[in-house]
């Protein structure tokens, strides 16, 4: 009797079409909100796309709510597409994924922003259709880097997560040192600009220490990842 049950499920499973399964999809509706100061150059948020099947897909942007000043863009496995594409292919090969990453610009600019897209294979719409939207959060604040002095370093967001800038008063070449409360050196590059972005996602929690160097002169600031 079981193994007559279980030959009329499989029975009914081979009978479903390829398209009653998720074929291809985003790994979340919605994506981790990104968040930086206006100060930023550009924010990141990201959701890993995959398939099943090799195929041309297509991605449509399906909004665009941004506050004034922010633009955005849109990458895909290929290429990065800036406001004015509203939409683009791209291939993918069998069994694999990516990130699809919208990038948010404040240009001085902040508040909360969103962009929305769906994805489908434009030769075989009984596949099916893919959504996410991506989310970034830019906070006003009232030391815009034209107020940083020279020497002047600050850390946000702080807590932070994913990410910190670390913003200081010079556009020279200049290096960035982070340490645990260990002394363990995490990270040591040059830089130049008066932002740096930090990724943090993969530190453990805890306090660590950031210090800019510019020539013979040294400045430290703390920060907690949570």
């Amino acid at each position: 009797m079981r193994i007559m049950k279980l030959k009329s499920i499989l029975f009914l499973l081979a009978a479903l079409p390829l398209s009653a399964f998720a074929q291809f999809e985003f790994e979340k509706e919605s994506s981790d909100t990104a968040r930086a100061p206006q100060t930023a150059f550009s924010i990141d948020a990201h959701n890993e796309f995959s398939t099943v099947d090799s195929g041309t897909f297509r991605w449509v942007r399906l909004s665009k709510d941004l506050p004034s000043k922010v633009t955005s863009a849109i990458c895909d496995n290929n290429l990065c597409y800036g406001p004015e594409d509203d939409s683009a292919d791209f291939f993918m090969a069998e069994n694999s994924s990516f990130a699809m990453t919208c990038y948010f610009y404040p240009n001085s600019g902040c508040g909360t922003s969103e962009v929305s897209l769906k994805v489908y294979k434009p030769n075989d719409p009984a596949a099916g259709v893919a959504y996410t939207v991506f989310h970034g959060e830019i906070w006003c604040t009232a030391a815009s880097v034209s107020t940083f002095q020279a020497g002047e370093i600050q850390i946000s967001p702080n807590p932070a997560t994913d990410h910190v800038y670390v913003h200081y008063g010079s556009s020279n070449l200049k290096t960035l040192r982070v340490v645990d409360v260990l002394g363990n050196v995490l990270l040591e590059k040059e830089f130049t600009g008066v932002s740096e972005r930090v990724d943090v996602s993969r530190w453990t929690k805890g306090i660590y220490f950031a210090t800019v160097t510019e020539g013979n002169h040294s400045i430290v600031k703390s920060f907690i990842k949570n």
